[in-house]
């Protein structure tokens, strides 16, 4: 309720069916290739159709026509992602319109993807300082790691139930301040990276290995873990 999309949904009832049933005629044509190569590959969540799948995702992307522009790869997964949760595909729809909202990284030149990655190195180099240390000395850069985490949001990294926490937090802090969901995808990130810092810095890791242990950071927080990690404790409070 609070993420917006009941609200959105009240507010142009009838824009998801219109979308729906121009199906491919509301699209650019360069969005609809785009589409007919990714849409094959896409996972379809259980028990439901690729048709469904279909119609979500040629809605949210004429949607996107009419505002800012477009189909960009990795909308796909989201798109199944928010349809194997939320079973239908209307609220799907506003579900995906607000979680792209929330952290607006979807751009044809990907430049709003560029730019956090940037904002994201910045923040690697001051809160895990020794890590960023190493991925200079054996040139690994932060995009080949974490351009999918952010465009997917945990998407791939993360296990279905902590990536469901993941953007339950996105969502929310988004809801109470403008920008609060980007600033909640950085802070996962920083988490997924602390996970592996003590294993990455072994005098024996290579570039391989670190890469390895990196991509597969999401093994080690499960949802519990990555909501400790966004929200921490403040012992102090929590002993008055």
């Amino acid at each position: 309720l609070w993420s917006g999309a009941d609200e959105a949904a009240a507010a142009s009832p009838k824009l998801f069916g219109l979308l729906a049933e121009q199906g491919e005629r509301a699209l650019r044509s360069e969005d609809l290739k785009l589409l007919r190569v990714d849409l094959p590959r896409t996972p379809v969540p259980a028990n439901l159709s690729a048709e469904s799948l279909q119609r979500l995702l040629f809605a949210f992307v004429a949607r996107r026509d009419l505002d800012v522009g477009g189909y960009t790869q990795g909308m796909n997964f989201n798109a199944a992602f928010v349809l194997g949760v939320m079973r239908e595909e209307q609220p799907a729809f506003w579900a995906l319109v607000r979680l792209s909202e929330s952290v607006g990284l979807f751009a044809h030149d990907m430049s709003p993807l560029g730019a956090e990655l940037g904002v994201l190195d910045a923040l690697v180099a001051a809160r895990l300082p020794r890590l960023a240390a190493k991925m200079a000395e054996i040139a690994l850069p932060l995009e080949a790691i974490a351009a999918r985490w952010l465009l997917c949001c945990g998407l791939g990294a993360l296990s279905p139930d902590t990536a469901l926490a993941l953007w339950d937090a996105i969502l929310f802090e988004e809801w109470v301040e403008a920008g609060g969901g980007l600033a909640t995808l950085h802070a996962s990130v920083l988490a997924l990276l602390g996970a592996r810092v003590e294993a990455a810095l072994a005098p024996s890791a290579r570039a391989f290995d670190v890469a390895e242990l990196l991509f597969s950071a999401g093994e080690a927080l499960d949802a519990r873990a990555m909501l400790e990690a966004l929200y921490p404790r403040d012992d102090a409070q929590c002993k008055q």
